[in-house]
């Protein structure tokens, strides 16, 4: 153990003069999802185990951690502005920082305060990250350099201060290049730069996303196949290889755009070692205590490999390890950043006593599938720049778990493209010979189905290999789909190719296409056969120990591995796959609904399909199924786990109906959803009924409207001081929300409406310090409580953070990332979004 990782150990040991600050993750975009706040409630919750001081800054609104601190103090402020920063270390008399579960935004802030001095002038530690690889992290020349010394191949790659210095790096390393901004504001993005013509846009845009105004220009790899790893080490220098992926895309889309799986499919035992022997030795060198996932760009022909990229913190590849192997990386992580050692974690009781120090293993296959969003903007008539780049266009991604490459593949479409007629098996096939072609070399977001359709034409599988530069072995498997599809649909009816079919992941919908019916009556063929799914434990031994985790896939397979719940339980279908909107305020409001029925002692069970879900943290629930939400797959989850209650989100209107029409008990939490008559430029809203304490929906009508164009809304007291929201300074203050839900919960006879949109919720807990959402549940399941009433009564609305919050809606760039023909405005097209204050303040969320 070096000299600075005996001294982080011994500083961690002297907890007791430890005041520890989490920076947050501030507002969500591309590439960032709700998985760092996942990450942070797991950390927070450690440091509150090991008797921790912790301080939590955000400025999220969607940040479920904000809420739910684990006994951290949480203060609402930018966690990525240096002044920000500096002011909470001092008022809160901070010695020692974690910025690993706050992604390259916290890390960059680090650097900002390295560079000042400022932490060595105040003897502040920074647990995970040594300040040096600090450094490295944002300057990717200086780490290159790092992995030269350490004799690990790296791309050709220089630093331009200018545009002409970046012209003469293009023509001495050659075209295609590649460009990125050093220090980039933001997410950095890669681009792929085949001209001059090219190179002068990219320039111009990475200098001015540039904190430093310099660019890097790379060497372009573009062809070579992708693969990453995630190592966890602790301060004693053992390590661990926590999994590694593959993109089946080769290097040229960006990797959050490529369809990635795990376990590795296609490399050959000497290569996955000396890729695992190189990760460790980066890890080591970096001195790395807690997660580190490294990138390489792997060229099988001539037996060599480049490191791409080095993040030694939490990611979103962190968060799809954890879900595809049942191990609780974040948990182990927190503890090793602490300094105790991987044979000393001790886990959640469900777990073997020694599933710390192993790697995990899988007996599954597990898709993870990026979403895209380009038809909700194709149907307002508005074209995008559909073909996959360096530059990250997809929006969200989902998990499809199975036996087989194939079964999983198909799960993971089917919970991605749900009703997207893009993606239906039939879609391209008027699609020309010379534009299928054309596609085949610059893909687009459908390009399972592009290939799919190219075996329907008679391409070969090392014709599409050297076409798409994909391994293979990716084709056989899809040949595999395309031959069971042919043989389903030339036997209708057959139970024994139904039986085959609902192995290998097809849906009911599609062997209902295959077999000219509907799916109805495959589901029913299907069930009347004993054709029905079991359910196998997502664990990290692969049954060699024995586990009690709570993470279920469904198979079809003879043994089911999921006993249902006792008592009353309640199903929570979340949000799912991330689109535009209101994706993270949606998961956001759904996980506190899990919250608060596992707290109220209710047995909660949730179905997701999304890895980077906040739904998903192990401790929220008691159950959870990493299934698509399709009516036939949470009618499965429904037959074995008989839920009293099913909360489902407003945007499922199908779903909805189709357990109405079951008789299920369905509890609708609303959202944001436009009627047929609403016009461009207006937002519409759900209602909720409240009578007495009784809460449901109600028939859509249009009481209550606000212009889109306004990216703000500020949390104001009126003149009777009751808080309401305005959409832009000045405007018009209402206060409905607050009087129906206080009527509501009063007890009063009488029936009002009011519109609840997710993202106001999350305004609303913020603004006032009061979970309303936790409140709705309650009220929900007849629980309101006697201290709910006084809270209410006794003048909760008296308790806001602040006079004025603002929660201001992020840019999201997309007239760079998907080139729309027309202008892209409104919420609806937004990611993330930050709340603003006067200064930063500390932040108590009651009820």
């Amino acid at each position: 153990m070096t000299a600075n990782e005996n001294k982080q150990s011994a500083e961690t040991d002297s907890s007791q003069s430890q005041r520890i600050l989490v920076l947050g993750d501030s507002a969500n975009d591309f590439g960032h999802e709700t998985e760092l706040d996942a990450a942070a409630y797991q950390t927070l919750s450690v440091l509150h185990r090991h008797n921790l001081d912790a301080v939590y800054l955000n400025d999220n609104p969607y940040s479920f951690t904000m809420d739910n601190p684990c006994g951290a103090t949480v203060v609402m402020g930018d966690p990525t502005d240096l002044g920000t920063v500096r002011q909470v270390i001092e008022s809160e008399h901070i010695t020692t920082i974690i910025p690993v579960v706050g992604g390259r935004d916290a890390m960059r802030t680090i650097e900002e305060l390295i560079a000042h001095d400022y932490l060595d002038d105040r003897h502040i530690t920074v647990l995970g990250v040594p300040l040096t690889t600090v450094r490295l992290i944002n300057n990717p020349a200086l780490m290159n350099q790092t992995l030269r010394e350490l004799n690990e191949p790296v791309i050709q790659s220089q630093v331009a201060s200018s545009t002409s210095a970046a012209f003469d790096l293009a023509r001495e390393i050659g075209f295609p290049v590649i460009v990125k901004s050093v220090a980039p504001r933001g997410e950095g993005d890669r681009v792929l730069a085949e001209s001059a013509d090219q190179l002068d846009d990219a320039l111009t845009e990475a200098f001015a996303r540039s904190r430093t105004n310099q660019v890097i220009v790379d060497q372009s790899i573009v062809g070579l196949k992708e693969v990453s790893f995630e190592v966890l080490r602790d301060a004693r220098g053992t390590e661990l290889l926590l999994g590694a992926l593959e993109d089946m895309d080769p290097v040229g889309i960006h990797a959050a755009d490529s369809i990635e799986i795990t376990p590795i499919q296609t490399l050959t035992d000497r290569e996955y070692q000396k890729l695992r022997q190189a990760a460790f030795r980066v890890a080591r060198r970096l001195r790395v205590v807690g997660l580190m996932h490294i990138q390489f760009a792997l060229d099988p022909v001539h037996d060599n490999y480049f490191v791409m990229k080095v993040d030694p913190y939490y990611d979103r590849v962190s968060s799809l390890l954890a879900r595809a192997s049942g191990y609780p990386i974040a948990l182990v992580a927190a503890n090793v950043m602490l300094g105790v050692s991987l044979a000393e974690v001790k886990l959640p009781s469900g777990f073997a006593k020694r599933t710390a120090l192993i790697e995990p293993v899988l007996d599954h296959v597990v898709v993870r599938l990026p979403v895209f969003s380009f038809d909700e903007v194709q149907r307002r008539g508005i074209t995008v720049d559909r073909q996959l780049t360096t530059v990250q266009k997809s929006v969200g991604a989902t998990l499809g778990i199975g036996r087989s490459v194939e079964e999983a593949v198909l799960k993971a479409l089917r919970a991605a493209h749900y009703h997207n007629r893009d993606f239906a098996f039939n879609a391209l096939a008027k699609l020309s010979d010379n534009d299928l072609i054309q596609q085949l070399i610059h893909p687009h977001d459908n390009r399972i189905m592009l290939l799919l359709e190219a075996i329907r034409r008679g391409y070969q599988s090392d014709e599409l290999a050297e076409l798409t530069q994909m391994d293979e072995f990716y084709f056989h498997k899809l040949r595999n789909v395309y031959e069971l599809e042919v043989s389903v649909a030339e036997h209708p009816g057959d139970v024994d190719w139904l039986h085959r079919a609902k192995y290998y992941g097809f849906s009911d919908g599609l062997i209902a296409q295959l077999w000219q019916t509907n799916a109805d009556a495959v589901m029913n063929q299907a069930h009347s056969a004993g054709i029905i799914p079991t359910f196998k434990t997502l664990e990290p031994t692969a049954g060699e120990f024995s586990e009690a985790v709570p993470s279920f896939y469904s198979t079809y397979e003879l043994e089911n591995e999921s006993t249902p719940q006792s008592g009353d339980v309640a199903l929570v279908v979340t949000t799912g796959a991330f689109r535009l909107g209101d994706g993270a305020a949606g998961e956001y409001v759904m996980t506190t609904v899990v919250s608060e029925l596992h707290q109220q002692g209710i047995k909660t069970v949730v179905i997701s399909n999304n890895p980077n879900a906040l739904s998903l943290i192990p401790q929220l629930g008691d159950k959870q199924y990493l299934e698509p939400q399709e009516i036939s797959d949470v009618l499965a989850i429904i037959e074995l786990e008989h839920p009293k209650w099913i909360f489902v989100p407003g945007n499922r209107l199908k779903l909805i109906g189709a357990l109405r029409l079951r008789h299920e008990n369905v509890i609708v939490i609303n959202k944001d959803k436009a009627p047929k008559s609403a016009q461009d430029g207006d937002q519409y809203l759900t209602r909720v009924v409240f009578h007495t304490s009784k809460i449901g929906v109600a028939d859509p009508q249009e009481i209550a409207q606000t212009a889109v164009a306004h990216d703000r809304q500020t949390l104001k007291a009126s003149e009777q001081g009751v808080p309401g929201i305005a959409a832009e300074p000045g405007a018009m203050r209402q206060s409905g929300y607050y009087q129906t839900l206080f009527s509501a919960l009063s007890g009063h006879s009488r029936m009002v409406t009011t519109a609840l949109p997710f993202t106001t919720l999350a305004l609303l807990n913020k603004g006032t310090g009061i979970n309303w959402v936790r409140l709705l549940v309650r009220a929900l399941l007849d629980k309101t409580t006697t201290a709910d009433r006084q809270h209410l009564e006794q003048g909760a609305f008296k308790t806001t953070t602040t006079d004025d919050v603002a929660m201001i809606d992020v840019a999201s760039r997309l007239d760079l990332r998907w080139h729309p023909s027309l202008p892209l405005q409104g919420v609806q097209f937004k990611l993330g979004a930050k709340l603003q204050v006067p200064f930063p303040r500390q932040f108590v969320i009651k009820g």
